[in-house]
């Protein structure tokens, strides 16, 4: 995880090493205050421990839709995190102030580890009436809501609800949120048929971070 001083009243936190590259790449401005964490709940907590007082902390990156009106490629501002273990929802601060606000309302929720199948999203689905999944949001709000920022989510969607994933992609991405190509590439050996899925996912990631960089830019100047 990347320890850094915070010199803006903002700061955008990316669990993975791709999402702060493509943000960079989209915005062209200073990298001072747009983070890598590493992904999961561990290292979001983590991060929170070392904030200053007073900032705005947006927790962008990827995510995966559990139902069909969430399209791949698409950018969401996050309206409530919840959390099935305590039954607690946790409502961000909403950067879109009711500024073009579709009528849905963007619920999120997190596992411990990747939901890889159809079925696994349908329930999860089912279980959270959230539309959204990733392995950061309930620890983020969580952690955050306990230091003296404010704080808001945006998410891009890598996947679609009936997509279904490796079963060890959670094994691709190391503890600093970087990609490890030699477990990529074994899986591939492994099973080939793979390999499609792979550039589509790609594709649509980049398309999705592209947009979730046009939505945050829309609400706050950078």
């Amino acid at each position: 995880m990347e320890t850094a001083s915070f010199s803006s009243s903002m700061t955008v936190v990316c669990p993975l090493a791709f999402e702060r590259a493509q943000l960079m790449r989209a915005w062209g401005k200073d990298s001072t205050y747009i983070f890598c964490c590493g992904p999961g709940a561990k290292n979001i907590v983590r991060f929170c421990r070392n904030l200053p007082d007073d900032n705005h902390i947006i927790l962008v990156g990827l995510a995966g839709a559990l139902v069909p009106e969430i399209a791949v490629g698409s950018a969401h501002i996050i309206d409530e995190v919840f959390d099935p273990a305590s039954d607690e929802s946790f409502r961000p601060i909403p950067l879109h102030e009711g500024k073009n606000k579709t009528q849905q309302t963007i619920r999120i929720t997190s596992t411990q580890h990747p939901v890889t199948t159809v079925q696994e999203k349908q329930a999860l689905a089912e279980q959270t009436g959230a539309v959204l999944v990733d392995q950061e949001s309930i620890a983020f709000a969580r952690a955050i809501s306990q230091t003296n920022c404010t704080w808001s989510i945006v998410r891009g969607v890598s996947d679609g609800c009936n997509e279904e994933l490796p079963s060890n992609i959670g094994r691709w991405i190391s503890k600093t949120g970087n990609i490890r190509l030699t477990r990529v590439l074994r899986t591939l050996i492994r099973q080939p048929h793979w390999l499609f899925s792979l550039r589509r996912w790609q594709r649509n990631s980049i398309d999705a971070m592209n947009n979730v960089a046009d939505l945050v830019q829309r609400f706050i100047q950078l």
